[in-house]
């Protein structure tokens, strides 16, 4: 009888084992699978080089790198994160207790699409030097505002201090890529970004292209849905303008070109469609004619209204224009 509970507690504690590998390797599949790059903070000396480089918190920006292989060696692809803007110091002190306005709320990221190191599923630059620049200024990596500002409806109580220095994250990180990782050896890059990161690098494209050192580097811009037009809502307000004048004005953005500044306000100038003509730099727009910000708002205030109960697609895929 003990024997064949020895037995028994045998087999128990075997199968326990094999599930707790199993579960092991799983997770590790599952970890590998996801592709997860570890963060790096500016380094000492590229805070020396550009001091107050820091985020709306005042932590250190940071980023991520997974390095190019192969053919991919000298090939590097640095995109920049979006994620809105913050326009009043209420709305950017909140911002400054995430992960949008700091980095202490960074942590290894996923790298997918187009920064997949997966020659299946992104075969043009699976083997590229593969960036994600993380976004923690508010103003699409374009403010520069030298004192800290501070909260001031209770001016008895001291709130922690908001940097708005996203020009700076910029130029310090770049510099960084360049000198200590490498990208001074480039051949062909891609400087690219979505939403509030794609209108980054709408500014800095052209300024990427100068601070190349190799002559005969080739550099081209994505912009991932970050074409924002200046018209107005269905109710006349032109609300982005008005959002992109209070982010332009209270972090102090000073890239934008003169050819528009001299004559236009700097919310108006924030604006790709004003200043298409002074990029020199090849540059690809990707824009969904029917984005979730777009297609929610129209088909709420249809239902809203009760103009219509449903929001019916324009044409059902495959499109065949005799559907009704």
């Amino acid at each position: 009888m003990s024997s064949m509970a020895d037995q028994h507690q045998q087999h128990s504690t075997s199968v326990s084992i094999a599930c707790i590998f199993i579960t092991a390797v799983f997770v590790l599949t599952s970890v590998r699978a996801q592709n997860l790059v570890g963060l790096t903070l500016l380094s000492p000396v590229s805070t020396l080089i550009h001091p107050g480089a820091v985020c709306l918190d005042g932590s250190l920006p940071g980023y991520h790198l997974e390095k190019g292989h192969g053919t991919g060696k000298h090939s590097w692809l640095v995109h920049l994160e979006g994620g809105g803007w913050c326009s009043t110091v209420k709305e950017c002190m909140s911002r400054a207790k995430t992960a949008r306005g700091s980095s202490s709320f960074m942590g290894p990221i996923p790298f997918d699409g187009h920064l997949s190191n997966s020659s299946l599923h992104n075969p043009g630059f699976y083997n590229w030097n593969r960036v994600m620049v993380r976004y923690c200024d508010g103003a699409s990596f374009s403010g520069n505002v030298e004192e800290p500002a501070f909260r001031t409806s209770f001016p008895q109580i001291r709130t922690k201090p908001l940097f708005f220095r996203g020009q700076r994250v910029w130029d310090a990180v770049v510099e960084e890529l360049l000198t200590q990782q490498g990208m001074r050896h480039a051949t062909q890059v891609i400087l690219s970004g979505d939403s509030a990161g794609g209108l980054a690098a709408f500014h800095h494209c052209n300024d990427l292209n100068n601070k190349m050192p190799h002559i005969n580097a080739t550099l081209k811009c994505l912009l991932d849905g970050a074409l924002f037009l200046d018209i107005p809502t269905i109710s006349g307000v032109k609300v982005i303008r008005n959002l992109f004048q209070s982010v332009t004005t209270l972090h102090n953005v000073t890239i934008l070109p003169r050819t528009c500044t001299s004559y236009q306000n700097l919310g108006k100038c924030f604006f790709p469609q004003y200043n298409l003509h002074t990029i020199n730099v090849p540059m690809f727009f990707l824009q969904s004619s029917y984005d979730s910000w777009q297609t929610a708002l129209e088909a709420f205030t249809k239902w809203y209204f009760e103009e219509q109960a449903i929001q019916n697609i324009d044409c059902k895929f495959p499109c065949n224009k005799t559907c009704k």
